[in-house]
């Protein structure tokens, strides 16, 4: 299902391409080769073309439960989606949600890894 999913996301990608006038770039060959991810069944042609923000809404709790689980605090630097989604204010809220809804165990992350991204800010900015 995981799978059929994806590939319809990837031809509703394609359409809308041809429809904003990215034709050039729905063609690429490259472009092409990055089908869909194995953990989510998110389309990576979206990580090419879109916001942020309608790649998040299309991925269910469950599916980004699978990549936590899969990676456990790691899963923030692996998972484009999950990375990226906390650089912008409304999409770092619909993951949150996203997040509470997996459970505990994943929020507890989300937490950590966010404080860690502080911390490590922090100490570049108190570099002499």
């Amino acid at each position: 299902m995981q799978k059929k999913k994806g590939l319809v996301n990837a031809k509703i990608s394609s359409a809308i391409g041809r429809f904003a006038g990215l034709k050039e770039v729905v063609e690429s060959k490259v472009e092409q080769n990055l089908g869909i991810c194995g953990m989510c069944g998110c389309s990576l042609q979206k990580k090419v073309k879109f916001n942020i923000l309608p790649a998040l809404a299309e991925v269910s709790p469950e599916q980004l439960g699978l990549v936590v689980s899969a990676y456990g605090s790691r899963a923030f630097d692996k998972c484009w989606i999950l990375n990226e989604s906390l650089e912008h204010g409304t999409v770092k809220n619909l993951l949150t949600g996203k997040i509470k809804a997996i459970g505990p165990t994943a929020e507890s992350l989300l937490t950590a890894y966010i404080t860690e991204k502080q911390q490590a800010a922090k100490n570049a900015n108190n570099i002499p």
